[in-house]
């Protein structure tokens, strides 16, 4: 029997394949706690969640502030200037920048379709 698109429900799936937080190494700890903390120093300063509709300086600028961290280029080669994250950093990543709420929206969409 087969279920397309669900059959990772069924089969039995390999240790190697499971990305869980016991097994981040000491760059991808870093990484997040990097983000967590960028998010905690430039989301304080608004007052509420952002809206594009009266924050968008403020969004363009948090952008900004991501880029100069080398937050932007994840999905890079470091030849190019990226940091050329592997996919379960990338996935870290995003998960980190969920903490910022739509901030995450707007780096998320920079860093994979506006790449």
């Amino acid at each position: 029997m087969s279920i397309k698109g669900g059959d990772f429900i069924t089969k039995k799936t390999e240790s190697s394949a499971v990305f869980v937080p016991e097994e981040w190494n000491e760059e991808e700890k870093m990484l997040k706690q990097m983000i967590h903390d960028f998010l905690d120093k430039e989301l304080h300063v608004l007052e509420s969640e952002p809206e594009a509709s009266k924050d968008l300086p403020q969004i363009v600028e948090m952008l900004d502030k991501a880029a100069e961290l080398g937050l932007c280029g994840i999905a890079i080669e470091e030849k190019y200037g990226g940091s050329d994250l592997s996919f379960n950093a990338g996935l870290l990543y995003m998960e980190a920048f969920a903490y910022g709420f739509s901030f995450a929206t707007t780096i998320g969409t920079h860093v994979s379709i506006g790449s």
